[in-house]
């Protein structure tokens, strides 16, 4: 199966983990995320210890909107909410 040539390309860093003092590694790619637009998404993880931070950060701006979950069985308790 050929790869992904649109997938994220992880590259090691020179930042160390603060947990085990390995290099990073770190992964970034542009997407469209509904209701936001486009956000940079990237993450910096070690494969040592799997310390992880992620971050999500937007590349447009618009209105405020509110949205609202409405939770209605045990699996929507696992949507993941994120606040820009």
């Amino acid at each position: 199966m050929p790869e992904n040539p649109d997938a994220p390309v992880e590259e090691e860093t020179n930042i160390k983990c603060p947990v085990c003092k390995s290099n990073l590694f770190y992964i970034q790619m542009i997407t469209d995320i509904a209701y936001e637009r486009r956000v940079l998404v990237h993450s910096y993880f070690c494969k040592t210890c799997l310390y992880k931070k992620n971050d999500v950060l937007p590349l447009e701006s618009g209105k405020p909107i509110r949205l609202t979950i409405t939770v209605r069985n045990k699996d929507d308790l696992r949507t993941t909410v994120y606040r820009s």
